[in-house]
C-alpha cells in the first residue's frame, strides 16, 4: 500500500493478511480490513480524513487509536483485552462485541451515540460523559452495578445475561422503549 497515495477506500476483508503498513496512506476515509489475522495494523493515525473503520473477526489482542477523524469502529469478534479510543474523539458508534474486554474508557468520547459491548468481561463501565447515547448494547458481562441515569437519548437497551447485576439504575420518568433484560433484573431510580 505504500505507493498508492491517493487512496481513499480500502478493502481487504476475507483474506489471511497479519499485518498492514497504512502509514503512506493519508486520504484513506473507508477501510474494511474484516476477516482476516490481523494481529497489527499501523499507520491509520496518518489518515486525516478516515472516517470509517472495520477490523471485525481478527486476531487482534489490543487495539489503540489514534485519529481525530473516526466516526465508526467496527471490531467485533477479536481477542481485545484493551481497547483504548481516547484519541478518537469524534466517535460516534463502537462495536467492540464478542471480546475479552475488562474495561473501557469512554470519558473523552463524549459524542458516541451507538456503543455495543456485548460477550466481553466488563465488570464496571462509566458513562457520564456519553450523554447521546441511543443505543447500548452490554449483554453477556459481568456487570455488577448499571447506571443509565444521565443517558436520557436512550430508546435501545440490550443488557441481559449479567449474572450479577440486579438493578439497573434510572432516571425519573425514564423511558427506554426497546429493552432486553433478564427476568431477574429490574429498573429502578434507586439502587442499592
Amino acid at each position: 500500500m505504500r505507493l498508492n497515495k491517493r487512496l481513499d477506500t480500502l478493502s481487504l476483508a476475507g483474506n489471511f493478511i497479519k499485518n498492514i503498513d497504512l502509514t503512506n496512506n493519508t486520504k484513506l476515509i473507508k477501510v474494511d480490513l474484516n476477516t482476516n489475522e490481523w494481529n497489527s495494523v499501523i499507520g491509520l493515525e496518518k489518515a486525516l480524513g478516515l472516517n470509517w473503520l472495520s477490523l471485525s473477526k481478527n486476531l487482534l489482542e489490543e487495539f489503540s487509536i489514534h485519529n481525530t477523524s473516526l466516526e465508526t469502529l467496527y471490531i467485533k469478534d477479536n481477542l481485545l483485552k484493551n481497547l483504548v479510543v481516547d484519541n478518537a474523539l469524534n466517535l460516534k458508534t463502537i462495536f467492540a462485541q464478542i471480546n475479552k474486554i475488562e474495561t473501557i474508557d469512554l470519558s473523552s468520547n463524549v459524542l458516541i451515540e451507538n456503543l455495543g459491548l456485548s460477550d466481553n468481561k466488563i465488570n464496571h463501565i462509566n458513562l457520564d460523559q456519553n450523554t447521546n447515547i441511543k443505543i447500548l448494547y452490554l449483554s453477556s458481562n459481568l456487570l455488577l452495578d448499571f447506571d443509565v441515569s444521565m443517558l436520557q437519548d436512550l430508546y435501545y437497551l440490550v443488557i441481559d445475561r449479567n449474572p450479577n447485576l440486579s438493578c439497573i439504575k434510572i432516571h425519573n420518568n425514564q423511558n427506554i422503549s426497546n429493552l432486553t433484560k433478564s427476568d431477574y433484573q429490574e429498573l429502578n431510580t434507586a439502587c442499592n
